[in-house]
């Protein structure tokens, strides 16, 4: 006896077939708009609302794609942006400059 699929289980069958595809086109997205994200932290007023939320939207898109350690030093300058920025952003841009090792 021949199994037959109705519309909405070949619908989720072609989303979940096409799911890794679809993750690793958002990645590529997420690595490509990185020199933005920066551009955006660096520029913004050390300190700021904007500078905060820029690092904290980093942070948690960095964790989503795989990049932990970025993730981490984004959460780290978020949590110390009133102390010592200065090295909590330097210790960002290092990683940053080394994000295409995310796999």
């Amino acid at each position: 006896m021949a199994v037959v699929q109705t519309d909405a289980e070949a619908a989720a069958a072609a989303i979940f077939i096409s799911y890794p595809s679809r993750v690793a086109a958002l990645q590529r997205r997420f690595v490509e708009g990185l020199p933005a994200r920066w551009s955006a932290i660096s520029l913004a007023s050390r300190g700021s609302e904007a500078q905060r939320a820029d690092l904290h939207r980093l942070a948690g898109a960095a964790g989503s794609f795989g990049a932990a350690a970025l993730g981490d030093a984004a959460r780290a300058a978020e949590c110390c942006i009133d102390a010592d920025m200065a090295l909590a952003l330097l210790k960002l841009q290092s990683l940053l400059s080394n994000i295409s090792n995310i796999d």
